[in-house]
């Protein structure tokens, strides 16, 4: 099965860090996912508040697919990240709902995409089951609305639901969810639960300096036990949330666990290799060896276990160990070799 990669961004204020971070990181992405052929499209979805002229700004679908040929021209998915603009005030009436509805509606059912959420607040809670329309949110409104978004509108009106949607319907997706660091426990209840269901994971990062590489300054957001998750019908459940909206009180759940994410809890949740690592030289030789003369090309190897290390290099000595060498460097020989080349 194919897997795309579907980036869905809190555009709805000032405090929301995520546009700026896109637009920087966005040609990185595209650049690993076109040499490592692991996403067959990449969009782009910014979502902003019911008061905005625009609730939502989709980029598109960019086509990376080795096996598939545009029709269309490509669509610029980094201009659109720099042509986004958050409002200079907060808002009320966030549109992370609908947001949910229109991916839905654009995913394909033949590639289960990876969904990157980047969130500044909650959604919108369902508090008014029954009444008049001028009662209802703006945005269950506008997904009450026929066949709105393809019909994904009334399916994305509960939060519970929208999350089912995602995990059982046709077109199945999981969800990793970035929160602000501002984020209360209490809102976060809302994306620890979306990232559960669908077999995700939910992370709530602090300011991250460039350079740092000891750890993450970042929280992993968990449930300690999920075993009563299946039973929980919508959101009105007071189980589900860490504030329920009908006792209009405050308290903590405690069922969620908060880690610091360091490299030994990434090391705890990564499968452990219960077998060593196979010795690939005789096979590789083979392979070169193997290619006919009339297709011989120029061929470039590069071993990381190698290390042959000399005294006195700095960070641009060329004469630095091949373990050294950076993603973005393996990126640039690999672009600057003929299509041919392996």
């Amino acid at each position: 099965m194919e897997h795309d990669l579907l980036l869905i961004v809190d555009a709805s204020s000032y405090h929301s860090c995520y546009i700026r971070s896109l637009t920087a990181s966005l040609p990185e992405i595209i650049s690993v996912s076109a040499h490592t052929r692991c996403s067959s499209r990449i969009g782009v979805l910014a979502y902003h508040s019911y008061h905005s002229d625009n609730v939502l700004e989709w980029s598109g679908r960019l086509n990376q697919g080795q096996h598939e040929h545009s029709q269309g021209e490509q669509p610029d998915i980094v201009a659109f990240a720099k042509r986004l603009r958050t409002k200079k005030k907060c808002e009320s009436e966030m549109a992370v709902k609908t947001a949910l509805a229109k991916a839905c509606e654009v995913m394909r059912s033949n590639a289960k995409p990876l969904i990157f959420l980047y969130a500044d607040t909650p959604p919108i809670p369902n508090r008014y089951s029954t009444g008049s329309p001028s009662s209802r949110s703006k945005e269950k409104t506008a997904l009450l609305a026929p066949e709105s978004y393809s019909g994904y509108g009334f399916a994305c009106i509960d939060w519970v639901s929208a999350c089912n949607t995602l995990r059982d319907r046709p077109k199945q997706a999981q969800v990793f969810t970035i929160l602000h660091e501002s984020m209360m426990e209490r809102d976060a209840a809302w994306y620890i639960y979306h990232s559960t269901r669908t077999d995700g994971t939910c992370k709530a990062p602090s300011s991250i300096k460039e350079g740092q590489q000891q750890g993450f300054p970042a929280e992993l957001l968990r449930y300690i036990s999920v075993s009563e998750i299946d039973s929980i019908e919508n959101e009105e459940d007071v189980a589900t949330f860490s504030y329920s909206w009908r006792m209009r009180r405050w308290y903590r759940n405690e069922n969620i666990s908060k880690v610091k994410l360091t490299t030994d809890v990434i090391k705890e949740y990564v499968p452990k290799k219960t077998a060593l690592m196979p010795d690939f030289a005789e096979e590789t030789i083979f392979i070169i060896n193997s290619v006919p003369d009339i297709e011989m090309y120029p061929c470039a190897f590069l071993d990381p276990t190698l290390n042959f290390p000399n005294e006195g290099y700095d960070a641009d000595d060329g004469s630095r160990p091949i373990s050294y060498l950076t993603r973005s460097e393996l990126l640039q020989i690999g672009r600057s070799c003929n299509p041919g080349v392996f």
